[in-house]
C-alpha cells in the first residue's frame, strides 16, 4: 500500500479510509483564522440564538462558506426566519444558498456556487 501521491502518480483512483482525516471540531489544531492558512474557510454552525446568527453573518460577510444547522433555534427565532435572514445575507454577498433536507443550510460567498445535484447514489 503506497502513499496517496504514489497512487495518484500511478493512476490508481481507489481511495481508502486512511486517505482521509477525521475532523474533530473540539481539536486544538491549526486555526486558519489565526494562522492565515487560506483565504476562504468553511465553518460549521448550529444556529440556536440571535448571537449564533450574527456570528454566521460575520463569517459570510468575511467571504467564508458556512454549513449551518437551523433545526431547533430558540428565543424568538424560527427555522424559517433564520433561513430568510441567511437568504438576505447571501444576496448581499452575491453568493448562493441551498437548503438540504431537515434544517441544514449551506451558504457560500460570491464566485462559489452550490450544485443542486447529488454525487453518487
Amino acid at each position: 500500500m503506497g502513499s496517496l501521491l504514489d497512487r495518484v502518480m500511478n493512476g490508481k483512483s481507489e481511495r481508502e479510509l486512511s486517505d482521509y482525516m477525521n475532523l474533530d471540531f473540539g481539536d486544538e489544531g491549526i486555526d486558519a483564522s489565526v494562522d492565515s492558512v487560506s483565504d476562504v474557510q468553511i465553518h460549521v454552525a448550529n444556529i440556536q440564538t440571535n448571537q449564533d446568527l450574527l456570528d454566521v453573518k460575520d463569517a459570510l460577510y468575511a467571504g467564508d462558506i458556512v454549513i449551518a444547522n437551523v433545526e431547533s433555534p430558540s428565543e424568538s427565532l424560527t427555522t424559517e426566519r433564520v433561513v430568510q435572514r441567511l437568504e438576505v445575507v447571501s444576496q448581499d454577498v452575491e453568493g448562493d444558498i441551498a437548503r438540504k433536507s431537515g434544517g441544514e443550510v449551506i451558504i457560500s460567498p460570491s464566485d462559489v456556487g452550490i450544485s443542486r445535484s447529488q454525487i453518487g447514489t
